[in-house]
């Protein structure tokens, strides 16, 4: 049984930025050495593989946003290759998402430091984003479905409205 004092991974600074936090996290998982001036593509496309965030991957990669971004309007193959892997990271955050929502996150559950059984968290948010963009004729918002007879009014309508009713 595991402890939560022998994990794997050491927690990350619950004070880093969201960007610090998904560098750390793919800097664990991409170990190669930094590449040299002009082999930084290879290492671009593994870390924008991973996470399909282009000022990320830059970052990994050891150049700048704007140095892959001239690559990219400069090389029409590189630009294809970026897309194509954008495309293929945002499916498998696609496929992540529906796991979570369907089958649920089995997590560990402590107890004094000891595990002692497991539950399973499901992202039920997820599953009704995912039944709406998948069958919207169904579980989508319905013509009029926010339409609830009242329509916007300024702020002097309000006030009419207001002094209208205590008046009453």
């Amino acid at each position: 049984m595991e402890t939560a004092e022998n994990a794997e991974d050491p927690p990350i600074c619950d004070g880093a930025s969201p960007k610090d936090i998904i560098t750390e996290i793919l800097t664990r998982e991409s170990p190669k050495a930094r590449p040299s001036a002009g082999q930084w593509q290879e290492s671009f496309f593994q870390a924008l593989a991973m996470a399909p965030i282009a000022a990320l991957a830059a970052r990994i990669a050891g150049v700048s946003l704007r140095r892959a971004m001239e690559e990219r309007n400069a090389d029409a193959a590189f630009a294809r290759r970026w897309d194509d892997t954008v495309e293929a990271g945002i499916e498998e955050i696609e496929a992540a998402a529906y796991l979570s929502a369907v089958h649920g996150e089995r997590k560990p559950v402590f107890h004094h430091g000891m595990q002692i059984a497991w539950t399973v968290d499901y992202a039920h948010a997820m599953r009704s984003m995912l039944l709406k963009a998948r069958r919207p004729e169904v579980f989508g918002n319905k013509k009029g479905s926010k339409d609830n007879g009242m329509k916007p009014m300024t702020l002097e309508e309000f006030r009419k409205r207001v002094e209208e009713a205590r008046r009453m």
